[in-house]
């Protein structure tokens, strides 16, 4: 999802049939295209987008507990794949 003020940016519903796609694609295909193409770090654009979202993110954010803020983060960047230090990373903003 682009549009991270949307209302939807972040559904756990959403994420869940991302990543379901992306996994079916991942399954399908020869090679390491789809399994490259979903690691979050190759997608600067869109982590510096979520890094801006989250560092104006209003109470919501500093109410959740660090395992809400990573179920967060791993759904607003559905269906790609963040690195253990890049979540941690996040999710201290």
């Amino acid at each position: 999802m682009d549009d991270l003020t949307s209302l939807y940016a972040g559904s756990p519903f959403i994420a869940a049939i991302q990543n379901r796609l992306a996994d079916a694609l991942e399954a399908a295909s020869s090679g390491t295209g789809w399994t490259d193409w979903r690691a979050a770090e190759r997608h600067v654009d869109r982590v510096e987008a979520v890094r801006r979202h989250l560092s104006t993110a209003d109470q919501w954010w500093e109410d959740m507990s660090f395992e809400q803020r990573g179920d967060y983060v791993r759904d607003v960047l559905a269906p790609l794949r963040l690195s253990d230090e890049l979540l941690v990373e996040l999710c201290t903003l």
